[in-house]
C-alpha cells in the first residue's frame, strides 16, 4: 500500500533532513560542471570555483535545503553570473570566442 508522503519533508526537524551530498556530487556533479562552464563560455576556472562553492554552502545549509540538487545548481549559476559580472560576461564570452578561433 502507498502511502502519501508530500509535505513531510517540510515538517520534518531541519536534522532529520539530511542529504546525502556525497552522492548528489558524484551523480549530478558533473552535468552541473558542465552547464556553468557552457554558461560562462568555457572558463573552466570560474565553473571550477562556482561548483565547489556551491556544494561547500549546501553543505553548510544543509539543514535548510529541501531539494539538494536543484539548490546546488541554482546556487552555482548564481556564484558563475556573480563572477562573470565582476569581469563582465561579454569580457568571458569574447577570451573564449578568441581562444576557439585559434
Amino acid at each position: 500500500m502507498w502511502t502519501n508522503l508530500e509535505g513531510v519533508a517540510s515538517e520534518m526537524p531541519s536534522n532529520e533532513r539530511d542529504h546525502d551530498f556525497e552522492r548528489v556530487f558524484r551523480d549530478d556533479g558533473p552535468g552541473l560542471w558542465r552547464a556553468i562552464y557552457a554558461y560562462t563560455g568555457g572558463r573552466r576556472d570560474i565553473a571550477d570555483d562556482a561548483v565547489a562553492e556551491a556544494f561547500a554552502r549546501a553543505i553548510a545549509h544543509a539543514g535548510s535545503i529541501r531539494d539538494p540538487i536543484a539548490w546546488v545548481y541554482r546556487t552555482a549559476f548564481r556564484i558563475a553570473a556573480r563572477t562573470c559580472n565582476s569581469r563582465t560576461v561579454s569580457a568571458c564570452r569574447r577570451s573564449v570566442a578568441r581562444s576557439s578561433r585559434s
